[in-house]
């Protein structure tokens, strides 16, 4: 093979891993965020009087905020009805209104009582449900953690029932993405730093798998906290394990505590960005 040739092909493989590696990150990052714990997802059945609603219906999630619906109501969307964008219900004793939560994802498809809402799930809401040109208001309820929750709605009695469930393939889902982005970050770090990279990647192995383990399976299941604080609190909390794992048991690459900090900080900062912009802004462009 020639000297030509032999680039040629070197270059198409460097390329073709590369490619490879991008599609690959794109597909996980459907599931989570890097460094974050479960977002919480709420599977939500409509029944009256114990059945399953025969005919179509709306239902969305209303939260609690300090100022008001706007007086004017638009068109609505294909998938909320004109009366549950109206909802403006005074709370006496929260002092807020009760109203459609935009920032809540997902919804009903259909008639099939199969509705999905996540993202930005306030801790406590209600339930719209508009079906048969009645629109019905459930009492409020509270969003406990932040694993998938399953809930079952009656209508005609206003009664909640619900189910948690651990999410174990987006957890290990979540740690791949997050190995994959921190131990590229991370070894070229410690490159620069002339550090022991196979002792750097085994320890940038272990710190994440201990402080996901803990963000999944612990704080987050166990503190109730909306989600864009769950965020700040997982993400610090993440950035703190890490970097005193990275200090205790890995002092050669650092000058001490704040060294192995801010070690700690950049790689957090990229796998969370990573997984920020795919998860968030591909959807919108079509690639996922």
């Amino acid at each position: 093979m020639s000297l030509k040739a032999c680039f040629i092909y070197k270059s198409m493989k460097r390329n073709a891993l590369l490619a490879s590696s991008l599609m690959l990150l794109l597909f996980l990052s459907q599931f989570s965020y890097a460094d974050l714990g479960p977002k919480p997802v709420m599977h939500l059945t409509i029944t009256q009087n114990g059945a399953l609603l025969s005919q179509p219906f709306d239902a969305k999630l209303l939260g609690c905020s300090s100022s008001p619906a706007p007086p004017t109501i638009g068109s609505g969307s294909q998938n909320v009805s004109n009366a549950i964008l109206a909802i403006n219900q005074y709370d006496i004793i929260g002092n807020c209104y009760w109203k459609f939560d935009s920032g809540v994802w997902g919804g009903c498809i259909g008639a099939s009582n199969n509705c999905t809402f996540d993202y930005f799930l306030p801790s406590q809401f209600k339930v719209a449900v508009y079906a048969g040109n009645n629109l019905y208001i459930s009492p409020t309820e509270n969003l406990t953690g932040s694993m998938q929750s399953y809930y079952s709605l009656d209508i005609s009695t206003g009664g909640f029932t619900v189910n948690y469930q651990y999410a174990l393939t987006p957890f290990i889902i979540a740690l791949i993405v997050t190995l994959l982005v921190e131990e590229m970050v991370g070894l070229l770090w410690l490159k620069r730093k002339k550090a022991d990279l196979k002792k750097g990647a085994m320890w940038i192995f272990i710190a994440n798998v201990v402080s996901l383990v803990c963000i999944w399976f612990g704080a987050s299941l166990l503190i109730n906290l909306a989600y864009t604080t769950l965020i700040v609190a997982d993400e610090v909390f993440a950035v703190l394990i890490e970097g005193l794992i990275y200090f205790l048991f890995f002092k050669s690459a650092f000058r001490g505590f704040s060294s192995a900090l801010a070690f700690s900080i950049v790689l957090n900062v990229a796998s969370f960005a990573v997984g920020f912009i795919l998860f968030l802004f591909i959807p919108f462009i079509g690639l996922i």
